[in-house]
């Protein structure tokens, strides 16, 4: 239920997204849950994703833009926080 903020493919295929949301629904509450993942490289020959990965993120972390910094190198922008460096993706 958790807002996608963003989308950034890595120069491999493999496609990131972040974001969240801490909007109170009555129904269901708050739904800061899943800061983001990354989805696996897409198989035209099966038309499927390989596995996604959860990103290590605290759940309740607020991102809002993802961008490459190279191979393997992620920045991520938080909403009125610090910006976050992912290495090793």
């Amino acid at each position: 239920m958790s807002d996608i903020r963003d989308i950034e493919i890595g120069v491999d295929g493999k496609i990131f997204y972040v974001g969240n949301s801490f909007d109170y629904v009555s129904e269901l509450g708050t739904s800061a849950s899943n800061p983001g993942r990354i989805i696996g490289k897409f198989n035209a020959t099966t038309n499927t994703f390989e596995p996604s990965t959860k990103l290590s993120l605290p759940v309740n972390f607020n991102p809002r833009k993802i961008r490459s910094l190279g191979k393997d190198k992620y920045v991520i922008v938080t909403n009125n926080d610090y910006l976050y460096i992912l290495n090793g993706f």
